[in-house]
């Protein structure tokens, strides 16, 4: 972890990547409805930079499971990110990843 806590919750986990990127300047909205093209989304994190009239946007995927997040979650946080025109979009696992989501990523 790169936070003295480890979260026991998925809220828990939620509000520790909102507190890092609060620390590092962002404006952040845990828990944000917004419009994509299939409908409305629930981002779990979503945080904004504003640096020299640019709008950089991070969107947060935060999961507490169990086990290693597949891939299938992989590819769907990706049509995520593109559909709400997020900058960069990042999966937090507490699990770890399958071997597969790391292709995935890049597919």
């Amino acid at each position: 972890m790169i936070t003295s806590v480890v979260p026991d919750t998925w809220q828990a986990l939620q509000t520790e990547v909102g507190k890092l990127l609060t620390e590092r300047g962002f404006a952040v909205e845990v828990e944000k409805t917004m419009a994509s093209a299939r409908g409305e989304i629930e981002i779990d994190v979503y945080a904004v930079e504003n640096v020299r009239r640019r709008r950089y946007s991070i969107a947060c995927e935060c999961k507490h499971w169990q086990r290693p997040i597949p891939q299938t979650v992989v590819h769907a946080f990706r049509t995520v990110v593109s559909e709400i025109g997020a900058n960069v979009g990042y999966i937090i696992s507490m699990a770890g990843f399958q071997s597969g989501s790391f292709r995935a990523r890049f597919c």
